[in-house]
């Protein structure tokens, strides 16, 4: 499972979410990540970089919808296909608990920047040109209102 983290239309980072077959269970927590940095590295490389393109698509489209925020989308990548479906989008501006079970692998991981204190400073510098954005596409007189 992948979490897009998004501010507004922009990705901001992608997270690989996995789980044990063992566990029986189809639902992915932050913890039930596996620690390993060759196991999220593969899956990083052969599900998130080709993807990219097409996530930040999901993210820009999601965004139309709700609007101005920060954004956690749960993605499922579908196995045959590559088709990746949406299956659940909240409200997230950073997401510490994954950070803290997976903070041991810095420096280890194909995209870390969400394991820098770097990662809320971004999300609220995306949130700045977002706004700037959707204020530069109001004219003045619709402000004065």
């Amino acid at each position: 499972m992948l979490r897009a983290m998004a501010v507004g239309s922009r990705c901001l980072s992608v997270f690989v979410r996995a789980c044990p077959v063992e566990q029986g269970d189809a639902s992915v927590h932050n913890t039930d990540t596996p620690v390993g940095a060759d196991l999220w590295n593969f899956f990083y490389r052969t599900i998130v970089i080709p993807q990219m393109p097409a996530i930040e698509s999901l993210c820009e489209r999601i965004a139309n919808v709700f609007g101005l925020g920060f954004f956690s989308h749960d993605i499922l990548p579908e196995r045959e296909t590559g088709r990746l479906l949406v299956c659940e989008t909240g409200f997230k501006f950073d997401d510490r608990l994954y950070r803290t079970h997976l903070m041991q692998l810095a420096g280890q991981l194909a995209a870390d920047e969400f394991l820098s204190d770097r990662f809320p400073a971004r999300s609220a510098e995306l949130f700045a040109d977002e706004i700037r954005t959707a204020l530069g596409n109001i004219s003045p007189r619709q402000l004065a209102r």
